[in-house]
Parts: C-alpha cells; sequence; structure tokens
C-alpha cells in the first residue's frame, strides 16, 4: 500500500462525503452545456495532446493531464463550497449544478497550466499534491476577488492563466534540476504532430472558454476569434524575423497567446480592431519569449512548456488591454475599475508565487521516482521509446528515390515484424 494509493482513496472518500452531506442539486439551466463540453473537450483531449511533444512522456503527459484534471474538478468544487458557506457566510447546503462544472474546469486549467511547468519531472504522488494545494490558493484568490475586488476578468487571463503560470513557476523554482537537462525536452516528428493537434483543438474552442458566463456572448466569441487569428499571425510574423525556417514549439504555442490575453478585455472592446490588435501583440511577445527570454529564465526556475510565455505574459498584456478598454468607455468610475484591474493583477501573483513556493517545497519532499514512460507504466509489448516512435530530421527528408504511394499500397507492402525486427509505426512507411 503506497502513499499515492492512500491519498487518492483519501481525497476520493472526501468528496463521496462531501457531495452526499454538503452538497444539492440546485438547476441553474442548461443552455450553458454546450459551450460546457467545448470546454471539457479542451481541458482532456486539448491540453492533453499539447504535451504530448515529449518524445518519451507521451503517455505520461496523457495520464497526468487525464489525472489533474479529474481532481481538480472534484477538488475545487469542496474548496469552492467550503469557502463560500464558511468563509463569505453563503447558505448550506451547497448548491451543485452545471456552472459549478464549468467552474471545475476553469480550475482544472489552472492546474493544467501549472503543471507545464513540471512536465517529465514529476510523479503521480506529487501531480495529486499539486492539485490538491493549488486548488485552496486557486479557490482563496478567486473567492476573495470576486467578494472584495469588482474586477473584470470574463475569460479568466488573470485567476486562470496568470495564476497557473506563475504557480507553476514558483513551484518548478523550488524543486530545481539541473537546467541543461530539463530545459530543452527531447521531442521527434511524431511527438511535435500530436502536439500541433492538441494546439488547433485548443485554438477552436476558445471563444467557447471565454464566452460561457458572459451576458453578451456573441461579442465576446468574436472578441475571442479576432485575438486568436492576430496571435497566429503574430506568431507567423515573427518566425520570419528570427530565421528562415518556422520554429514548430511557437507554432505549437504563441499561436494561442491570442486567446490568453484576450479574456480580461472580451467582454470590453466593442472595435474588433482592438481585439485583433491584442492577439498580435501577445503572439509576437510569446514567440519571442521562447525564442529569447525562455533560455534566460530556465536557470532560476525550469520551465518545460514555456508556461511563462505562452500564460504569463499574454496574461499581464489582457490586463493592460482590459485597462485601455476601461478607458475608452464613457463611465464616471473608470478610475476604480482600473485600481481593481490592477489589484486583481497583484493580488493574483502574490497568490501564486507565494501558494506555488510552499507547493513546491512540499512536493519536493514526496517520494521521487522515475517519470520516463519506459520506467512508469507496464508496457506488454516489446517497444522502444527513443527508436520505435523517433523520426530522425535525416528520414524526414525525402530520399533520392523516393515515390509517392497511397497507403492500401504501402500495407501491401508492409512485412509482418519477426523477433528482431522492431516494429514500425504505419505513417513511417511514408518515409522508406
Amino acid at each position: 500500500m503506497n502513499l499515492l494509493f492512500l491519498l487518492l482513496l483519501i481525497v476520493q472518500i472526501a468528496f463521496v462525503i462531501f457531495l452526499g452531506v454538503a452538497c444539492e442539486y440546485h438547476p441553474a439551466g442548461f443552455e450553458t452545456y454546450p459551450l460546457w463540453v467545448d470546454i471539457h473537450f479542451m481541458i482532456f483531449a486539448g491540453f492533453g495532446l499539447l504535451m504530448c511533444f515529449m518524445k518519451r512522456h507521451g503517455w505520461s503527459s496523457l495520464t497526468k493531464t487525464f489525472l489533474i484534471a479529474v481532481l481538480s474538478i472534484q477538488v475545487s468544487i469542496i474548496t469552492i463550497g467550503c469557502f463560500e458557506v464558511l468563509i463569505f457566510k453563503h447558505h448550506f447546503p451547497i448548491k451543485v449544478n452545471l456552472n459549478s462544472a464549468i467552474l471545475g474546469d476553469f480550475a482544472a486549467a489552472a492546474s493544467l497550466i501549472s503543471f507545464g511547468a513540471l512536465l517529465g519531472r514529476v510523479n503521480n504522488l506529487q501531480c495529486v499534491i499539486l492539485v490538491i494545494l493549488e486548488m485552496i490558493f486557486y479557490t482563496l484568490n478567486e473567492q476573495i476577488g470576486l467578494k472584495y475586488i469588482e474586477y473584470t476578468d470574463i475569460g479568466g487571463s488573470m485567476v486562470v492563466h496568470l495564476f497557473g503560470a506563475y504557480f507553476g513557476l514558483a513551484a518548478s523554482a523550488v524543486i530545481g534540476g539541473d537546467a541543461e537537462k530539463v530545459a530543452e525536452p527531447v521531442s521527434n516528428y511524431n511527438s511535435n504532430l500530436f502536439s500541433l493537434i492538441g494546439t488547433i483543438m485548443l485554438w477552436v474552442y476558445w471563444p467557447s472558454f471565454c464566452a460561457v458566463f458572459a451576458d453578451d456572448k456573441e461579442l465576446v466569441v468574436l472578441n475571442t476569434l479576432f485575438a486568436l487569428c492576430g496571435g497566429v499571425m503574430g506568431t507567423f510574423l515573427i518566425n520570419q524575423t528570427l530565421g528562415k525556417r518556422l520554429n514548430i514549439v511557437h507554432i505549437q504555442n504563441a499561436t494561442l497567446a491570442g486567446g490568453v490575453a484576450i479574456g480580461a478585455a472580451a467582454d470590453l472592446i466593442t472595435n474588433f480592431a482592438g481585439s485583433l490588435s491584442v492577439g498580435l501583440v501577445a503572439g509576437a511577445v510569446c514567440s519571442v519569449g521562447y525564442s529569447k527570454l525562455k533560455p534566460v529564465l530556465d536557470n532560476y526556475a525550469i520551465d518545460v512548456c514555456g508556461i511563462h510565455n505562452l500564460h504569463g505574459m499574454p496574461a499581464v498584456i489582457g490586463v493592460a488591454s482590459s485597462i485601455f478598454a476601461i478607458m475608452g468607455q464613457d463611465i464616471e468610475d473608470k478610475g476604480d475599475k482600473i485600481l481593481c484591474q490592477v489589484k486583481m493583477m497583484f493580488m493574483t501573483w502574490a497568490f501564486a508565487l507565494v501558494g506555488g513556493a510552499i507547493t513546491g517545497s512540499i512536493m519536493s519532499v514526496a517520494p521521487a521516482e522515475k517519470v520516463d514512460d519506459k520506467d512508469e507504466f507496464d508496457m506488454k509489448f516489446d517497444t522502444d521509446i527513443s527508436s520505435t516512435s523517433e523520426l530522425s530530421e535525416k528520414s524526414i527528408e525525402e530520399p533520392k528515390n523516393f515515390q509517392p504511394r497511397s497507403f492500401s499500397s504501402a500495407m501491401k507492402k508492409k512485412q509482418k515484424p519477426t523477433e528482431q525486427q522492431t516494429p514500425k509505426f504505419d505513417f513511417e512507411l511514408l518515409y522508406d
């Protein structure tokens, strides 16, 4: 009986008791269900595939994303309910409805963003510790902001992206590690392909993430769409200035920066040129961050996925864009609203950095294990991660006698692997 089993058992028993004793169903309407499905797909499929870029951690990336997301949804329902009743004196029992599931997915997004800095460096036990502690600080930050600070953040630029990014960076800084070995994760053609699919999934469904709680959902969807388009264009433009070839890491990540940045202002901007400009700036800054800033920051806090570039900096751009949007409104209390945005940003930074440091110190005490797919999974077939899934740059180049052929004809020529042969993926046949 190991610590992971005991911790998971305790969490699950606590959630069962919590649902049975402290919660009751209170319908809030079913009209948000299609948007919740989009968000749910983003969390489990989009984030999971996006983190598959490391060739030795494909299975663990997906399974840890699965575990972290499921735990975050459950733990956040407990923490939000407890804070509402015990601290903010809401009525008991706690009301559970579809909005609870949506807020759970938002909390899961924050946890997964933090996990991005630790990808390939932590085991399942440490992931459970991360979720439990992060949900406490995440909920406290969000609930205090809702109760005492009248901030605007319809798409979670601050409470989700800013918090998740700097919580993960603080935890990573405390955990430490060899930057030269960890900061440049080994990927290959296939792993980057899966990651790029995850990017496209997130890009397509991002407007639902921002619009689910908005009053004017159409405005938020359009602003998010234009910001996402601007992020893509900003990424490609900067790539052309940095080198003649596209950088796949930039395409996988910086193209999403517009969605992160527009979250704080998606319901404030009424001129779509503004939302497009926010996306352009966010995509460009994110790309530069991956090229110039990440190698420097990795010496202080190892950031495997580059969450500071994709979530941290664009979130700050989002706060700035919301301030400019408020300044452009014809209202009397502009100063107060701007001050609320600044207060919430700094409070989020404080909770994230302090909470992340505490969490990282506790995670460091947890027993460390190897997190390579070969060591973490009970593989029942003969395979070699380093050779089976790897396509080197030489293998991607077309050989001199290369002749395109259909997949069916390739399958006919495929030989059954013998005991001495290593099985190949079907799509490698196209490069024979």
